[in-house]
């Protein structure tokens, strides 16, 4: 998953400036690492990108800043 994570970051983030910080939040539903869902958000105003990381499906879904995914 890190890597997929990794490579949907460098897709939200391309061309855009390489200081900006991502903030993620994460749930493990049942206290299990297994079914985890992080949030990734990349910062600004408005925020320029999001990641939703959904462990048990072991789906990443990216968007940037226009909602496009």
């Amino acid at each position: 998953m890190e890597q997929l994570i990794g490579q949907a970051k460098r897709l939200v983030a391309r061309g855009l400036n390489p200081d900006r910080k991502w903030l993620e939040s994460s749930l493990d539903s049942y206290n299990d690492e297994s079914y985890r869902v992080s949030l990734l958000v990349l910062e600004g105003s408005p925020a320029k990108g999001y990641i939703i990381a959904n462990y048990g499906t072991r789906q990443v879904i990216a968007f940037d800043d226009d909602g496009k995914g």
